[in-house]
């Protein structure tokens, strides 16, 4: 038996801001990724038809709450010259699955598949890229 756990950003309004660096939501932490020192989260915005969580200039770093083999991102770039870099890394911070989303205005569904996923890290060099929806199957 298993249950999907999700942190979906297009349920916050345009605008918000997390009040802290380090962001626990719906079992998943989100901050820059180390070893930078964690900053605030840019604001939740709407581009297209996407919302969510704009990618700050470090990258996104999402710790999922337990190791597991495949995590479903909903991503959108709108920069045409750009692309978002997702990066699955295990629990010794090997990376064991990489994926690049290239200009989409709607939010694209990407699903990651590999053994061990502790850890996901999305960078977008145009600081465009949105994070619109991260989930995950647990098994019980």
């Amino acid at each position: 038996m298993s249950f999907t756990l999700s942190a979906e950003f297009s349920l916050f309004p345009n605008g918000f801001a997390f009040p802290v660096a380090i962001v626990n939501l719906s079992a998943f932490t989100f901050r820059t990724p180390p070893p930078a020192t964690p900053v605030l989260l840019p604001p939740i915005s709407t581009v297209g038809s996407a919302k969510g969580l704009r990618l700050p200039p470090p990258g996104l770093e999402i710790r999922l709450p337990t190791p597991l083999t495949a995590v479903t991102l909903r991503v959108a770039e709108p920069d045409p010259t750009n692309s978002v870099l997702i990066q699955c890394k295990n629990s010794s911070g090997t990376v064991v699955e990489t994926q690049r989303v290239f200009q989409t205005l709607d939010p694209k569904t990407i699903v990651l598949a590999a053994t061990d996923i502790a850890t996901v890290t999305l960078t977008d060099p145009s600081n465009q890229g949105l994070l619109v929806e991260i989930a995950v199957e647990i098994d019980t």
